[in-house]
């Protein structure tokens, strides 16, 4: 009947997935690898450092490429360029879209990570949210939040 057929092709219900972590690193450092998404580079999913196809650091609009390692995955390794859209150093903010991968994914992803400094012990407070289209699949917005955890458990083994 329409109903089940509707709730079958319905998308999970929220299409983003927001992680965070303190990080025992002052913010002008942690926003340094922050506004050119060397970040990225600290977990071992990372095959290579990300570099510049288009534009330069601080730019908006400048296109990131990130080789991610999948292991296991169906995918190897895969290629995404992503479009800086926006960089504040005043609210320690970047965000990104996807404009490009050779993997399957969903028609729309952005990235926005938030900084915030810990007042009482000059540590950062990070947080990681994904927003995509309502064409993602639970599997995809799952495997997001273990890379952003993983993320942090890198970052923090590499600043301890």
């Amino acid at each position: 009947d329409e109903r089940t057929r509707r709730t079958s092709m319905s998308p999970p219900v929220v299409t983003f997935d927001t992680q965070s972590c303190v990080l025992p690193m002052p913010i002008e450092k942690v926003f340094a690898m922050t506004k050119d998404l060397s970040i990225l580079s600290v977990t071992k999913k990372v095959a290579s450092m990300p570099w510049f196809k288009s534009g330069e650091e601080g730019q908006i609009g400048a296109i990131v490429v990130v080789s991610f390692d999948n292991g296991d995955s169906a995918y190897g390794e895969s290629v995404w360029e992503l479009r800086i859209t926006e960089i504040s150093e005043r609210a320690h903010t970047v965000a990104y879209e996807v404009v490009k991968t050779d993997e399957p994914v969903p028609a729309s992803i952005e990235g926005l990570i938030k900084l915030r400094p810990v007042s009482m012990s000059g540590h950062t407070f990070l947080e990681y949210t994904t927003s995509f289209s309502n064409d993602v699949s639970a599997e995809r917005i799952e495997d997001q939040k273990w890379k952003k955890l993983e993320l942090f458990k890198s970052l923090i083994e590499a600043v301890a």
